[in-house]
């Protein structure tokens, strides 16, 4: 999935490809984890202050899923990184 958030003008800030797998990290539509894929940001947004709000989107989307998890290639190799579901619903934020 592809989720995306914009500015009040309509400026993309932030895309985010993602999809859903199962503990063996093969995609399936209702699977229990969801793996991200690429996150970009437009140049001087801060993607901080941006991230409970992809967070909160991708948790509504996927209510079931117990966590994610990601890769974080430009800084630290091939280290994996996760929230847990717990996580998740801790940073989600209420608009």
């Amino acid at each position: 999935m592809l989720t995306v958030l914009k500015d009040a003008q309509g400026q993309l800030q932030v895309a985010c490809d993602w999809w859903l797998v199962d503990v063996d990290g093969r995609w399936e539509p209702r699977g229990t984890y969801v793996y991200v894929n690429q996150l970009e940001a437009s140049a001087g947004t801060n993607i901080r202050c941006l991230l409970p709000y992809l967070i909160s989107e991708i948790a509504s989307l996927a209510p079931w899923a117990v966590g994610a998890y990601w890769e974080r290639r430009d800084k630290t190799g091939q280290q994996l990184h996760a929230y847990s579901r717990q996580r998740l619903v801790r940073e989600e934020v209420v608009v």
